[in-house]
């Protein structure tokens, strides 16, 4: 079982970084806690399998991966979040309709833009220092589900 969920966490692990780092996290903890406790690995292997079967909303791997860059949990910076990836999903929702889009230099310095200013011009400031590193995570994302982005439009 150990094998099937490293195996499931790799294969996905770029189509939705934050949920699926969680869930190896998880493995390794419940591996090195429960060492040589056969019975227990297995019944928590269990349940982190059914875990793994919850389908999540299109748009939670974005908010997700925006939220990893909050220092706090402040109610408000979470729903500012929410309107950040939004306004994010908005921008690459529209990009991915271009035909070969990935392909074309240009077409992705505009939307690194359109996104950088998303992320500049936030009201928050933890989002503003790693404007950058977070737009380059959220643009291997979305081409990781260019497929999936293509769909919602």
């Amino acid at each position: 079982m150990e094998h099937a969920i490293r195996w499931h966490i790799k294969v996905n692990l770029d189509k939705d970084p934050t949920l699926y780092n969680r869930f190896k996290d998880r493995l390794e903890t419940i591996l090195s806690a429960y060492k040589e406790n056969w019975e227990e690995i297995v019944k928590h292997l269990g349940d982190l399998k059914e875990e793994m079967r919850v389908e999540r909303k299109k748009e939670e791997p974005f908010y997700d991966l925006i939220n990893t860059f909050l220092k706090s949990t402040d109610e408000n910076e979470l729903e500012q979040t929410r309107i950040i990836t939004d306004n994010v999903l908005f921008i690459l929702k529209d990009s991915a309709l271009l035909n070969n889009f990935w392909s074309k230099p240009t077409a992705i310095r505009n939307m690194e833009g359109l996104i950088d200013e998303e992320l500049f011009y936030c009201k928050i400031e933890s989002i503003k220092q790693n404007a950058v590193e977070l737009r380059t995570e959220l643009m291997k994302l979305a081409k990781n589900r260019a497929n999936e982005l293509r769909q919602w439009s």
